[in-house]
């Protein structure tokens, strides 16, 4: 059983000829099942929900790991003909409001592109609140 064993026979036999005591405690009984298994339900969902949101984190620094050592790579490998092609600008003014005017020097991002920018932002905060607090100390 998954609450454990409730020893229906005993608080049944307890009672003898009482029917309104062993009314009552058989309610409690199916209450304390129903409200038990409910709540264990919930507190699993709840440890399965905190440990994907974890997992989705750690998946994403991860990727921007691997995607930084892939371009170390690239660099070291290729000749520098084809890195030359390959080579984007140092400095690029981009343009996170929603509405701009046509005087907005940015170039706007795409929808896919804005919660990866997001994140990087919340992630670039967690560290420099991790930095501030272990040079405290």
């Amino acid at each position: 059983m998954a609450l454990g064993e409730f020893n229906f026979e005993d608080l049944h036999n307890t009672f003898g000829k009482d029917t309104t005591s062993r009314v009552f405690a058989m309610a409690l009984l199916v209450l304390l099942i129903l409200c038990g298994t409910i709540t264990m339900v919930n507190l699993f969902i709840a440890v399965i929900i905190s440990d994907i949101q974890q997992l989705r984190k750690d998946v994403f620094i991860q990727n921007l790991i691997n995607m930084a050592q892939c371009s170390i790579l690239a660099e070291e490998l290729l000749p520098l003909i084809i890195l030359r092609k390959m080579r984007v600008e140092d400095k690029l003014t981009i343009c996170m409001h929603t509405l701009c005017g046509k005087g907005c020097p940015g170039i706007k991002l795409p929808e896919n592109v804005k919660p990866v920018v997001e994140q990087l932002e919340i992630i670039a905060k967690e560290q420099i609140s991790k930095s501030k607090s272990t040079s405290h100390n």
